[in-house]
């Protein structure tokens, strides 16, 4: 009987590279890591450097996600944007 192939979420399966990948690379000292996200090339994973250290918009996600304390500029934002989208819908319902 044949052998089928197994899914690669299997974790036995053949996988193929992807062209990118995001992983977390770890700096600081002894017993006091922090990591950074950056997007590599899956192909070149250890020998070339990083394409994108990936910052503020990783760390916004990551704080409405609960992860990260979220920036008082993210709540500021969204207040302006609730409010041009009120103030356009005002304009609209007038016409």
């Amino acid at each position: 009987m044949p052998r089928m192939p197994l899914h690669p979420a299997s974790g036995t399966g053949i996988i193929t590279p992807f062209s990118k990948a995001i992983r977390l690379v770890r700096y600081g000292c002894t017993n006091r890591p922090f990591y950074h996200i950056v997007i590599i090339d899956g192909k070149r994973q250890q020998k070339a450097p990083p394409i994108e250290q990936v910052s503020k918009p990783v760390a916004d996600l990551l704080g409405l996600a609960g992860f990260l304390p979220v920036h008082p500029r993210t709540y500021m934002r969204a207040w302006r944007n609730r409010k041009i989208i009120k103030e356009s819908a005002a304009k609209e319902s007038i016409f």
